[in-house]
This record gives C-alpha cells, sequence and structure tokens, in this order.
C-alpha cells in the first residue's frame, strides 16, 4: 500500500497544506499514523476515493500553487486579525457612545445645581435655609 506524509500529499493533490490537514483532522480522508512520533500517513487509495488526483504536476505548476496558497494562508491570518480589530473598534465605539450619556447627564445636572445655586444667592436670606434643605434631599 503506498501511502504519503500530509506535506507529500498536499503536493501531490495541489492542496494546501492546511487544507488537506483539515481534511484529515475533520475525517474526509484517513490517515495512519505508523507509531509515536512518526508523521501520518495518507494511503493513495484514500485520495483518490476523496475524488483528488495523485498524479504528480510539473514543478512549475506545483511552484506556482504553492506559491499562491502560501499567499491565501498568509492573507486569510491577516483577515482574521483584521476582524479581530473590526470587533475591537465596535466595542470601543459603544464605550465612546455610553461615556457620551454619561457626560451629558453629569453637563444636565451641573447645569441644574448652577441654576439652583443661583436661587439660593439671589433669594432673600429667610428662604436660603429652606432652599438649601431642598437641595440635599
Amino acid at each position: 500500500m503506498e501511502t504519503f506524509t500530509v506535506r507529500e500529499a498536499a503536493e501531490l493533490t495541489g492542496l494546501g497544506l492546511q487544507a488537506l490537514r483539515s481534511r484529515v483532522d475533520r475525517g474526509q480522508i484517513r490517515a495512519v499514523s505508523p507509531g509515536r512520533g512518526k508523521a501520518r500517513r495518507i494511503p493513495r487509495a484514500e485520495l483518490e476515493s476523496a475524488g483528488l488526483s495523485v498524479e504528480p504536476r510539473p514543478a512549475a505548476t506545483s511552484d506556482v500553487v504553492s506559491k499562491l496558497l502560501a499567499t491565501l494562508e498568509t492573507q486569510a491570518a491577516e483577515l482574521a486579525s483584521l476582524r479581530q480589530i473590526e470587533e475591537n473598534a465596535g466595542s470601543l465605539a459603544a464605550a465612546v457612545e455610553a461615556e457620551k450619556k454619561n457626560r451629558e447627564l453629569a453637563e444636565q445636572e451641573i447645569h441644574r445645581l448652577r441654576a439652583h445655586l443661583e436661587q439660593v444667592k439671589t433669594a432673600p436670606f429667610w428662604q436660603r435655609r429652606k432652599l438649601l434643605n431642598q437641595s440635599s434631599d
């Protein structure tokens, strides 16, 4: 029985290394483990039954495909990073909106207290105590 390492199988089939590993991890392609610490091996029949061609590809084509797959994997990692940044930005925007609301409420309270203070200042002295007691309640 002819078997290939995951890397060899990826090169033969034209799949990306991570894509092939994912298929093996999900159980779509069966791999055998020859022993502890040894790389998993995929039988040729398993690749063929999954509809993957195992004929050697010309070196130039496999190099281009490998480079494109490496670029795609890099871009996928960058995309994941950008999505995380976008999620963080959304959280920050919500926090800013909450802070704006709190600031508006604080400014309204300051305005109310200034108006009350002005009322106390301009009131005759016999009414001041009553006004001051109202503000502490």
